[in-house]
């Protein structure tokens, strides 16, 4: 029994003289250059006595020059990203508005939920007699189709409609020395807009005018031919029967001499 009580007594004063250590890690953000770490040591003749160790990690320059310049990289293409840069005047170029997987922000968008504002720069080239070429720019709106229409003297003689990313269309068809009235609207889910309208006078079939001043002439010059032709027959005439005269006056007088 004793003998057990000794060696029990022996065991425990190893253990009580054996140091315990016990470190703590304090995570840092990558900003800071060091980082504290602070080492507890106890033993049975001072528990609260405690030790700090700061330890400096060290970092790699390459990879702190590849975040900066990451970083940079980032502010850099979310500045350049900022606004669209589309061209509303372009032919068949759709909107950002209708533009899917944009990187960039539409600046001045109405609402999806408000009719659109009205096409802009509204603009009538008359190509022929009979055909005009119609352009026009896109709105600050949301659009899914644009509706023309054109009128002569309050009657609506066509009734169009074109794709969101039309910007001309050409009309055919239309009468010379006619005056006729064009109108734009802008259309989405939610209405259309007000229109936008013009007046174009269609001037006179040239082609008509030519043709028709190369028959005047060409009657002009017949009638000249045939004039010149009776002139020189009748002065042909006229000739012969001075020449016959002259003949028979001879004979008269050769008639009186004998």
């Amino acid at each position: 029994m004793q003998h057990h009580h000794l060696l029990s007594i022996a065991v425990t004063e190893s253990v009580l003289a054996t140091t315990l250590t016990t470190r703590v890690f304090i995570p840092s953000p990558l900003e800071s250059s060091t980082t504290t770490t602070p080492t507890v040591q106890q033993s049975p003749s001072s528990p609260e006595e405690t030790k700090f160790s700061t330890k400096t990690p060290t970092q790699s320059p390459t990879i702190v020059d590849e975040m900066v310049h990451k970083n940079q990289e980032d502010g850099r293409n979310a500045t350049e990203s900022t606004n669209c840069t589309f061209d509303p005047c372009v032919h068949l170029q759709d909107t950002c508005f209708n533009t899917p997987d944009l990187t960039c922000i539409c600046s001045g968008v109405t609402s999806t939920s408000q009719p659109p504002d009205s096409p802009t720069s509204l603009a009538v080239t008359v190509v022929t007699h009979s055909l005009v070429l119609v352009t026009w720019c896109a709105p600050n709106s949301p659009v899914t189709q644009y509706l023309l229409g054109v009128r002569y003297e309050g009657l609506l003689q066509k009734n169009l409609s074109f794709s969101s990313a039309a910007r001309q269309v050409f009309i055919s068809d239309l009468e010379a020395d006619r005056t006729y009235h064009i109108c734009l609207q802008a259309v989405n889910g939610a209405g259309s807009s007000g229109p936008e309208c013009t007046s174009v006078w269609m001037g006179l079939n040239t082609q008509v005018f030519f043709y028709t001043l190369l028959v005047v002439c060409g009657v002009l010059m017949l009638i000249v031919a045939t004039l010149s032709f009776c002139l020189y027959k009748q002065c042909k005439k006229a000739t012969t029967i001075f020449i016959s005269l002259k003949n028979k006056e001879k004979k008269r007088k050769k008639k009186g001499t004998l």
